[in-house]
């Protein structure tokens, strides 16, 4: 996969750093992954990158077309206190309210 657009973090990196374990696992499954605190998280619990990228939290999803992975978004945070989350007030929360509020406004 080659990356199409990235953000990266102030550290002066530029190079892609992606968890395989997650993006192998978001694509096969043509499912998204999210988790609060990767580094307590099952799921990583083998996976070396997430320690080595200090990942803590995580969204990955997979992005298809006719039901196939054409590819993917992944989003991580480092930060132990800005955590994404699908609570009730998390930035995750309910995105079909979101999507049917901008189409509303289209």
């Amino acid at each position: 996969m080659v990356p199409a657009a990235m953000k990266h973090r102030g550290d002066g990196d530029s190079s892609v750093r992606l968890s395989r374990t997650i993006v192998d696992k978001a694509r096969t499954e043509k499912t998204g992954i999210l988790s609060e605190d990767a580094t307590l998280d099952i799921l990583f619990k083998t996976s070396e990158s997430i320690a080595d990228f200090k990942i803590r939290s995580l969204l990955c999803v997979s992005m298809l077309v006719n039901d196939e992975p054409i590819g993917i978004i992944s989003l991580d945070s480092q930060s132990p206190v800005n955590r994404f989350n699908s609570g009730p007030t998390g930035v995750f929360a309910n995105p079909l309210k979101c999507y049917e509020r901008l189409r509303a406004k289209s």
